[in-house]
């Protein structure tokens, strides 16, 4: 279980820099210095799968322990 503590930690960090690099590439001087635009660009779409990808992990995982938590609880003969 530690491991997957420490990979949602790492999650979260990376979750945590994609909002970061979200608001630096609508800020007029990142914009107008295009290099790090461009850096800032590409960062982006990197982490936005990542991004996406653990939403649809946690939005999983919450799934299988409600279904798993039914199971338990209903007594339907």
């Amino acid at each position: 279980m530690a491991e997957a503590d420490h990979l949602l930690e790492r999650l979260e960090s990376l979750q945590q820099r994609f909002n970061e690099v979200n608001d630096l590439i609508v800020q007029p001087d990142v914009i107008a210095y295009q290099r790090r635009y461009v850096q800032l660009n590409r960062e982006y779409k990197e982490l936005k799968d990542i991004v996406d990808a653990t939403a649809e992990y946690v939005l999983l995982k919450a799934s299988i322990a409600e279904a798993s938590q039914m199971l338990y609880e209903e007594k339907d003969q």
